[in-house]
């Protein structure tokens, strides 16, 4: 049986300059699930009676720069600030804790990852209980670790999504920008199991090693390259023609080096802004070499497949190459935090070089 009142992070306005200070802890209600409606803190949402609604007990969650940006102010799925307070959180895992009368494939006491993108009704992972359709939920095979499962969504599904619908030959490379995060270290294991070769960009020479260590073909780091980043991340292609595609996720004068970098016709796709929110997109290799630039967000992404049933084939899948060991979601895990310690979750997350995913545990 669930107690009656829960703790959860509950910032009731954003700070754009420093996410830790928006972070607030409270005790709230234990929100019930229902038959086509919740209920969170004070707001009743409703939902499609077609909605199989159930409850989670919170054990893990990581923290993601799209969760900071939800403190900022600055994520776009986030709701507005004059709906605030929010529970935030995009990603978690859990246990099964009660179900709606209409759930039907979800039983008591499972393991559960969570979609809490893109947090419009403010209902995010951050709590020690959450309310959820069972469409956002996926069952996590007894095969995948804790640490894995609670960062299903927002990294592994990101993985696949994005290199799966650039649709490269075998053989193409690929530069991963910011190459020692953990998402990062992903696009490495997918493109190996797509047959795709990666470079890595990183920003200091004593993470090449690491990041080759972490399954990159190749690295450049732009302290030794100086203002060559585009031809040193070339010379790793053949013919030094340039890349197929990068992924980037930093913004600003980085975007630049890597559409250089680029063969014609090649694909830069962005899908963060860690340095800057604008990204420098030169006119010449754009119009003369038909390079393009397009983003990803994970988001769009989950709601632009075709169906459930194309839904649920992209989770099979996905989980399927981690419990295979084809994505390894739990390779690059760090400090871990009480719900309480939230705020220094937020800090540790935002530090360059911290040596892994900052996790929210509630074990």
């Amino acid at each position: 049986m669930s107690p009656a009142m829960m703790k959860a992070i509950r910032p009731t306005a954003p700070n754009a300059e420093d996410a830790a200070a928006a972070v607030k802890v409270e005790t709230i209600p234990v929100p019930e699930p229902g038959a086509g409606e919740y209920q969170a803190s004070e707001a009743i949402f409703k939902i499609g009676c077609e909605d199989k609604i159930v409850m989670v007990q919170m054990k893990l969650r990581p923290v993601n720069p799209a969760d900071l940006f939800s403190l900022m102010g600055i994520y776009p799925g986030c709701a507005p600030a004059d709906r605030w307070p929010i529970t935030p959180g995009l990603d978690g895992m859990g246990v099964i804790s009660k179900a709606g009368d209409s759930a039907k494939k979800l039983k008591i006491g499972q393991r559960v990852a969570l979609a809490g993108f893109p947090l419009q009704d403010g209902n995010g992972t951050w709590a020690e209980f959450a309310v959820f359709k069972e469409s956002d939920l996926a069952a996590i095979p007894d095969g995948i670790s804790d640490e894995a499962a609670a960062g299903f969504w927002v990294n592994p599904v990101t993985a696949y999504g994005m290199l799966t619908e650039l649709a490269l030959p075998k053989g193409a490379h690929i530069i991963v920008n910011a190459a020692g995060s953990a998402l990062a270290r992903l696009f490495f294991d997918m493109a190996k199991h797509l047959g795709l070769k990666t470079i890595g960009l990183v920003r200091r020479d004593a993470q090449v090693q690491e990041v080759l260590a972490a399954g990159a073909d190749a690295c450049v780091s732009t302290e030794k390259s100086g203002n060559d980043i585009a031809a040193a991340l070339r010379a790793h292609t053949p013919r030094e023609e340039g890349a197929y595609a990068a992924l980037e996720c930093v913004g600003g004068e980085s975007t630049a080096h890597l559409i250089d970098a680029l063969r014609p016709g090649g694909t830069v796709v962005i899908y963060g802004a860690m340095a800057s929110m604008t990204a420098h997109v030169p006119i010449v290799p754009v119009l003369f070499r038909g390079v393009s630039v397009r983003g990803f967000w994970l988001h769009t992404y989950v709601a632009g497949l075709s169906s459930a049933a194309e839904r649920e084939r992209v989770v099979s899948e996905v989980l399927s190459l981690m419990e295979r060991g084809v994505l390894r979601a739990d390779k690059h895990v760090g400090k871990s935090f009480r719900l309480e310690q939230t705020a220094e979750a937020v800090r540790e997350s935002a530090t360059p070089a911290r040596g892994g995913k900052v996790f929210i545990d509630s074990r």
